[in-house]
């Protein structure tokens, strides 16, 4: 007997089934640790450190040695031209709001919580990254005024720039060590890292490889237009990626990712695409950092 083709679909259970969703278009899941009381105490801490030394400011016995190796490194570096260093100096600003911004407005809110309609692991993607920038962010306000590092550009106070200049009259000019620039760019671009090494964001595989290094590149361009503004010594913004690194990857890993928490089998294989997470390292590469991966 005959029958109509959408009649057996009608009635073939299998047949009428929806084709499944692809994994960059599912709903993404958390099996995490969420935001709670530890992370709230740390961020607190860190908030109240960097307000302090935000309002206590630079300690009088400034640091004024200088070594061949920044020296160097600024004659190598530094734009000759005011101007050109203005330019310069904007640009690192962009890139540093750009840095900053992606983490929250892309992985967080564009991504994970509308694209991939999962509104949970954009909020708790959003507190990983903002504890990080927050214990970076403390840790760089106590080191600046605890060693109260004059910037490069002081020297040339009176020159190229107006004495009664904003950089040359006031406490900023004496925030030096270490780049905040630097540190921010770099935490935003680890916590890029470390949450593309565990959550697919993008779907899994090699799509999770690019944010990161993106991201990194984004930051050591941040730092280094920082060095040709004469805002920094290249020690500054070395030790600013370093610290900056270290939280972005440290922060959410230690909190979050270190240890899942096993809700089933199901759960796990739609976070992960029935796939380990991948793996993306940051290791040193000359003066800089590289990236690599494992998928």
């Amino acid at each position: 007997m005959w029958v109509p083709r959408h009649a057996a679909a009608d009635e073939d259970p299998k047949a009428s089934r929806a084709a499944p969703e692809p994994a960059s278009h599912a709903a993404l899941e958390w099996p995490y640790p969420e935001f709670g009381a530890a992370e709230i105490v740390v961020s607190g801490t860190s908030f109240a450190a960097l307000v302090a030394s935000l309002v206590i400011g630079p300690r009088s016995d400034h640091w004024q040695r200088r070594n061949s190796f920044d020296e160097s490194s600024r004659d190598a570096l530094r734009v000759p031209r005011s101007f050109g260093r203005q330019v310069v100096r904007d640009t690192s600003d962009a890139l540093l709001s750009l840095t900053i911004s992606y983490p929250y407005l892309i992985d967080a809110l564009l991504m994970s919580a509308w694209v991939r309609e999962s509104p949970k692991v954009g909020v708790q993607l959003t507190l990983a990254t903002m504890e990080a920038m927050l214990v970076t962010a403390a840790i760089m306000g106590v080191t600046k005024v605890t060693t109260s590092r004059e910037r490069p550009f002081v020297r040339v106070c009176g020159n190229d720039l107006p004495l009664e200049s904003d950089e040359c009259d006031g406490g900023n000019r004496f925030r030096s060590f270490f780049s905040g620039h630097a540190a921010i760019a770099f935490t935003a671009a680890g916590a890029t890292c470390m949450h593309h090494a565990y959550v697919p964001i993008h779907g899994g595989g090699r799509s999770e490889i690019a944010p990161c290094a993106g991201m990194m590149l984004a930051a050591g361009a941040t730092g280094l237009f920082r060095v040709m503004a004469d805002q920094h010594f290249l020690s500054d913004v070395l030790m600013g990626a370093a610290v900056g690194t270290a939280s972005g990857l440290f922060i959410p890993w230690v909190f979050h990712y270190r240890k899942p928490i096993h809700r089933g089998d199901d759960n796990v294989s739609s976070l992960r695409g029935d796939r380990a997470p991948q793996r993306i390292f940051v290791t040193p590469f000359g003066v800089g950092l590289g990236v690599t991966g494992l998928l």
